[in-house]
């Protein structure tokens, strides 16, 4: 895995639930992984929680303007039992329930009151939005 500081609630005998929404390893929010006892390096995903992707929003040099867009998106996710969490500079992740549809996203997504593009990968890609 990618070096990446996630937060974890400890479930004993080297397992532990991921809290956070890593942004760079392979890992998601709600896992289920193994981690070696020495260093906490994961060794192993035991159960996937979510599904994570990242998004991106015009981020504006005036903080409050970009403030202000940040905390709609947060909203607009939390009534769907989408988690977020800001990187900075307009990037952000979310941390997409497992049983949700990715059409079912996708709409979420588009109806967002702030404009959003999703991430890069194939499956989150939104280069078809106006």
């Amino acid at each position: 895995m990618s070096g990446e500081w996630v937060w974890a609630h400890d479930l004993g005998e080297r397992k532990a639930r991921v809290n956070s929404i890593p942004f760079v390893c392979d890992l998601n929010r709600n896992d289920v992984i193994e981690f070696n006892e020495e260093n906490k390096e994961v060794t192993d995903v035991i159960e996937i929680g979510s599904h994570t992707t990242i998004g991106f929003f015009p981020f504006d040099e005036d903080e409050n303007i970009s403030n202000l867009r940040w905390e709609k998106i947060r909203n607009h996710f939390k009534e769907y039992d989408i988690d977020v969490e800001g990187a900075g500079n307009g990037l952000f992740v979310m941390a997409v329930p497992l049983k949700m549809p990715y059409h079912k996203f996708r709409k979420i997504a588009r109806s967002c009151p702030v404009k959003i593009n999703l991430g890069t990968d194939n499956k989150t890609n939104d280069r078809d939005r106006e």
